[in-house]
C-alpha cells in the first residue's frame, strides 16, 4: 500500500480535514507579536535552503523556526545589522545568500552561514544601486541578481561587484519598477503606471507591451507570474487580475465580483503565487485570500473568520509563499502571519458518527496496524475494525465475536494472525483464515499465563521469541515452540529485577540486545548471554544520563544508533561509554 495513503490515514482518524471547495476548508493558525514575531505588519516572506522561514516587516527581518523567532534590526550589537528595518522584500540565491531589499535603507544581504551583512546604497555618480527603495529581487541562470526599484531596474554582478541601470533613457516606460519574473531569456518588468516591459537579457533590449482590450496599458502592475501554461498573471492596481496568452497576445480580465467571487469592488489584488497544481493564489487589500483553479474554473475565497478563528487572520493580505511542502504562509498588513497545510485533497475522514462503509466502531483509536494482505486494521476502545484498501470498513469485531475485551491498545501480526493487546483481557489472537479468536491471560490454572491482563505492546524478535509489554506486569518472553512464558517483573523473586513493570515498546538492534521503553523505569537493554537487563535513568546533575524516565518512543536509525523520546527531551545513546547526549526545544 501506497505509504503516504497510509499516513492519510493516521492523520484523519484523529482530525476532519478536508479538500478545499469553500470559504471553510483552509483550518489556519497564526503568528503574531504575541508569538515573538517583531511587528505584525508583514510585507515579505520566503523559506531558505535550510528550512527556516524569514518574514520581513515593518519593524525588522525575522527568522522563524517552527517554535520561536529570531528578529534583526538596523539597531544594537555586532554584526548583523540592517540599513533599515522597513523590509519590504527577500530573496536567497544559487549560494544561499539572502537579498533583502528595504523602503529608504537600499539593499541588504546577508551572508550564507549567517553571520554578517553586506549593505548597498544609492550614492549618486557612483557605481551604486539607482534607489534605496527595494520593490523586488530576482537572480538569473548566470547568477546575476536582478533588483527592482521606485527608480529602474538594477543588473548586479557579484563577481565583479558592478551595476548595471535600466531606466526610461533604455526604453523603459517607467522607472518604477515593481515585480520581475524571469522566462528563459526574457525578463517581464512590471512597472507601476507604466504597465509591462520586456526585456531581452541576451541583448539588453527593452520592448513595452501595448494596450490591449483596455487592460494592460500605463497600468499599475503590481505583481507577476508565468504558469506552466505560458500564460503571464499580472495583479493590477483597481483593474483586478489579467491573464495575458502569449500565444494569441489576448488578455483577459477578472475584475469585480461578478468574476472573482467575494471579491469587493475597487479592490486590488497584491501579491501572486503558482501552486504545484497550476492553480493561482493571491492576496488583496480588502478581500482576503483568493484562489483560482484554471481547471474548473472557478475562485475559491478564504477570509477572516470570527466565530471559528480558522480562517486567515485578516481581510486586508500583503504577502504570499507556499513553500516546498505545501505550507500555505499569508501576511497580513496588521494582523501576523496566518499558515495552513495545503495537501488536504487525499484525506479520508472516519468517524463512528458515519453509518456508511467508512465507519468505525468508536472515534478513540489506540493504534492503527496495516497486515501482510494490505487490510488496514483500528484498535479502538470498542472493538477491532478491518478496512479494506479504499478504506471501507468491512468489518467490526467486539466481544460478541470472540474478543475478552472490546479495548484493544495494540496490534501485531505474527504467523499470519493478528496478536492484539487488551486493557483487560490479555491477548487476543486472531485468526484471519479461520475467523475464530483465542486468548491468554493471567488465569494460572491455563497455560500459558501473563503477569499481567494490561497489554501494552507485542514485539517477536530475530530469535522467534515473542515480547510482551504489560502495564502493572513488567515483561513476559512467549517461546511459540515450548508455549512457555518467562516473566521479567520488578517484584519477581526469582529473576533479577526490571527497572519498571509498565512497559511501553520494545525493539531490537543488529547484535540482538533488545532495548525496553518503559513507564517511569528509563530504558532497559536485554543481554541474551548474561540473561538479564541493564537500566538507563534518569540521574540529577548527570548530563550523560537518560534526561527523564518516562520514555514514549524508541527508535534504531540506519547508522545503527539507539534514540530515546522521553517526556522531556530527545536522546541519543552511544554504547561504547554507555552515555547520553540529550536534546531539547532549547537546541535547535
Amino acid at each position: 500500500m501506497n505509504a503516504r495513503k497510509l499516513l492519510s490515514v493516521v492523520v484523519c482518524v484523529v482530525v476532519y480535514v478536508t479538500a478545499f471547495s469553500n470559504d471553510s476548508d483552509l483550518k489556519f493558525r497564526h503568528l503574531t507579536v504575541d508569538h515573538g514575531l517583531s511587528h505584525n505588519g508583514v510585507k515579505s516572506i520566503i523559506k531558505d535552503s535550510q528550512g527556516f522561514i524569514w518574514i520581513g516587516t515593518f519593524a525588522g527581518l525575522n527568522r522563524y523556526d517552527g517554535y520561536e523567532f529570531q528578529s534583526i534590526h538596523s539597531y544594537g550589537d555586532g554584526d548583523l545589522l540592517l540599513s533599515s528595518d522597513n523590509i519590504n522584500c527577500l530573496y536567497e540565491d544559487s549560494k544561499k545568500n539572502i537579498w533583502i531589499g528595504t523602503l529608504g535603507g537600499g539593499l541588504n544581504r546577508l551572508n550564507s552561514i549567517r553571520d554578517s551583512i553586506s549593505s548597498f546604497y544609492h550614492k549618486p555618480g557612483n557605481n551604486s544601486i539607482s534607489s534605496n527603495n527595494i520593490t523586488d529581487i530576482l537572480e538569473d541562470e548566470a547568477g546575476i541578481i536582478w533588483i527592482a526599484t521606485r527608480n529602474g531596474l538594477n543588473k548586479y554582478d557579484p563577481e565583479n561587484n558592478t551595476f548595471e541601470v535600466f531606466n526610461t533613457s533604455n526604453g523603459l516606460s517607467n522607472a518604477f519598477i515593481t515585480s520581475l519574473a524571469i522566462e528563459k531569456n526574457v525578463m517581464w518588468v512590471g512597472t507601476y503606471g507604466g504597465g509591462v516591459n520586456l526585456l531581452n537579457m541576451d541583448s539588453n533590449s527593452i520592448l513595452k507591451i501595448r494596450q490591449l482590450d483596455n487592460v494592460l496599458g500605463e497600468e499599475e502592475v503590481l505583481d507577476i507570474v508565468i504558469d506552466q501554461n505560458k500564460f503571464v498573471w499580472m495583479a493590477i492596481q483597481d483593474k483586478g487580475l489579467c491573464r495575458f496568452n502569449q500565444y494569441d497576445k489576448q488578455c483577459k480580465q477578472f475584475y469585480g465580483s461578478n468574476d472573482i467571487k467575494g471579491f469587493h469592488e475597487n479592490d486590488t489584488p497584491r501579491d501572486l503565487v503558482l501552486d504545484n497544481k497550476n492553480r493561482i493564489w493571491f492576496t488583496s487589500n480588502r478581500s482576503g485570500l483568493f484562489c483560482y483553479d484554471q481547471t474548473i474554473p472557478s475562485f475559491f475565497n478564504y477570509k477572516l473568520n470570527q466565530s471559528e478563528k480558522v480562517g486567515v487572520n485578516s481581510c486586508s493580505l500583503s504577502t504570499i509563499l507556499i513553500d516546498d511542502i505545501d505550507n500555505l504562509w499569508v501576511g497580513s498588513y496588521r494582523q501576523g502571519l496566518s499558515i495552513c497545510k495545503m495537501q488536504q485533497d487525499n484525506i479520508i475522514h472516519l468517524d463512528s458518527d458515519d453509518y456508511g462503509n467508512s465507519s468505525m466502531r468508536n472515534n478513540d483509536v489506540n493504534s492503527i496496524f496495516e497486515d501482510s494482505d494490505g487490510d488496514i486494521w483500528l484498535a479502538t476502545e470498542n472493538g477491532l475494525s478491518r478496512l479494506d484498501g479504499d478504506f471501507n470498513n468491512t468489518r467490526t469485531y467486539t466481544t460478541i465475536d470472540g474478543l475478552v475485551d472490546n479495548t484493544i491498545m495494540t496490534i501485531s501480526e505474527i504467523n499470519n494472525e493478528l496478536w492484539l493487546g487488551t486493557y483487560a483481557g490479555g491477548i487476543n489472537i486472531f485468526n484471519k483464515e479461520l475467523n475464530v479468536f483465542r486468548s491468554f491471560e493471567t488465569n494460572q490454572d491455563q497455560l500459558p499465563s501473563l503477569s499481567s491482563d494490561f497489554v501494552r505492546t507485542i514485539y517477536k524478535d530475530s530469535k522467534g521469541l515473542i515480547w510482551i509489554g504489560t502495564i502493572r506486569g513488567g515483561i513476559n518472553v512467549y517461546n511459540p515452540k515450548t508455549q512457555e512464558i518467562v516473566v521479567y517483573a520488578y517484584s519477581s523473586d526469582k529473576i533479577k529485577p526490571v527497572s519498571s513493570n509498565n512497559i511501553f515498546s520494545f525493539i531490537e538492534d543488529k547484535d540482538g540486545s533488545i532495548y525496553v521503553a518503559t513507564n517511569g523505569g528509563g530504558v532497559m537493554r536485554y543481554n541474551r548471554k548474561k540473561d538479564e537487563f541493564t537500566a538507563f535513568m534518569f540521574r540529577p546533575f548527570d548530563d550523560n544520563s537518560l534526561s527523564n524516565n518516562m520514555v514514549r518512543c524508541q527508535l534504531i536509525d540506519s547508522k545503527g544508533v539507539y534514540w530515546a523520546g522521553s517526556d522531556y527531551g530527545l536522546n541519543e545513546f552511544n554504547p561504547n561509554g554507555e552515555i547520553f547526549t540529550s536534546y531539547y526545544k532549547e537546541d535547535h
